[in-house]
């Protein structure tokens, strides 16, 4: 199974940027690597390429930034913490492989995994019957 074909994420400068010592001139286009973002040990913590649920929030671009921040952010931010919320007490997740054997995503601009299997199993509470 492919992965799906998408136009890069380019993104144009409107004036003259410097960049790690390089000036880009107005109107070139940069190619951006999304895996790279909040990866940033000085800004994020010497763990920050590890994935970690507790982890303080901190500022980050997933819902974009300015006057392109996404509209739904409130919604999404909602939505995700009650269904992490739902499945991590309804459920014990272990990872099913070693991460030794998870199959990097073949991208330039994304980072993460082909598949993250795991196994599921029940928890169980007093006074309470595990649902299936």
């Amino acid at each position: 199974m492919g992965l799906p074909h998408r136009r890069p994420p380019l993104r144009y400068t409107t004036v003259p940027t410097e960049l790690c010592g390089v000036t880009v001139p107005a109107g070139e286009a940069l190619l951006l690597c999304y895996g790279a973002a909040n990866r940033d040990p000085d800004h994020f913590g010497g763990d920050a390429d590890r994935f970690d649920l507790t982890r303080r929030p901190a500022a980050h671009l997933a819902f974009g930034h300015g006057p392109h921040f996404c509209l739904g952010a409130p919604l999404a931010r909602l939505e995700a913490a009650i269904a992490l919320q739902e499945l991590l007490t309804r459920f014990d997740l272990q990872p099913a492989i070693p991460p030794e054997e998870l199959e990097p995503l073949p991208s330039l601009v994304a980072c993460g995994v082909t598949r993250l299997p795991v196994t599921m199993s029940p928890v169980h509470r007093a006074g309470r019957k595990a649902s299936r």
